[in-house]
């Protein structure tokens, strides 16, 4: 439940082994409206658990223009070696986990 409409920024702490195994499926929804369709979210290679912020694009981008209300955020399996533990959301653009 976000409290107030705005620019959102998400990361996941990841494990993603390998470049074959680096993305995962991402999507946001309020209700029956979709606020971000089904997307790549490429993470890189991370070998140890890290935080990773979520890109979106060609562009890289990270903010995400989010209503006030119930979200419902999907994070979905692309590439079976990928590992996600945490996720984060956060309206501060310079929060690194």
């Amino acid at each position: 439940r976000l409290p107030a409409a705005g620019l959102y920024f998400l990361w996941g702490r990841v494990q993603a082994p390998t470049p074959d195994d680096d993305s995962f499926r991402v999507r946001f929804r309020q209700g029956a409206t979709e606020l971000l369709p089904l997307s790549d979210w490429n993470t890189g290679v991370h070998t140890a658990w890290e935080w990773t912020p979520l890109e979106l694009g060609p562009e890289r981008q990270r903010a995400l223009n989010l209503p006030a209300g119930d979200i419902i955020l999907e994070i979905r399996c692309r590439e079976n070696g990928t590992k996600i533990d945490q996720v984060r959301l956060t309206a501060d653009p310079d929060h690194t986990p």
